[in-house]
């Protein structure tokens, strides 16, 4: 059941040697989760993962939340492409969601008025209320867990 689609979020790092699949998908509550599995998303990569998720909202019926998490760094193609992505999905009647977001590409975003395209959540209550959600749950919750240790917290062990 539940537990299952926990413990394969667990395992989404590993396909990122592979470098066959930049998204891991998930689907719950209706939308298609997805991780993307690329530290960089510059010009090249961020036309190919932006396609690879313009299809996938095709078949979630425009209903997205995309964990950026492992994204290091992007430049404005790949900014690009999520306005794209954005329209796409409020086009087939449902919504992209952002979580994970470096604060430095946070700040990008607020600064040119994207977060206003694109809605970003930081927090399980605040992904709750962009998914329209009555109620947190085990998944939601453990989208929030960081994929990779963050420096501070390699230092403090």
């Amino acid at each position: 059941g539940r537990e299952g689609v926990c413990m394969s979020l667990q395992h989404t790092i590993q396909p990122i040697e592979s470098g066959e699949k930049s998204l891991i998908v998930e689907y719950a509550h209706g939308f298609a989760i997805a991780t993307i599995a690329e530290s960089s998303l510059r010009e090249y990569f961020a036309q190919v993962v932006g396609n690879e998720l313009l299809e996938l909202a095709h078949r979630a019926r425009g209903n997205v939340v995309l964990r950026h998490d492992l994204v290091w760094e992007f430049g404005s193609s790949w900014i690009n492409e999520l306005l794209r992505l954005a329209a796409h999905c409020s086009g087939l009647g449902g919504k992209l969601v952002v979580l994970g977001m470096s604060e430095r590409g946070e700040a990008v975003m607020k600064a040119t008025g994207l977060d206003r395209r694109v809605t970003l959540v930081d927090s399980p209550a605040s992904l709750r209320k962009a998914l329209k959600l009555s109620k947190s749950d085990h998944l939601m919750d453990s989208l929030f867990t960081p994929l990779v240790p963050k420096e501070e917290s390699k230092r403090a062990a």
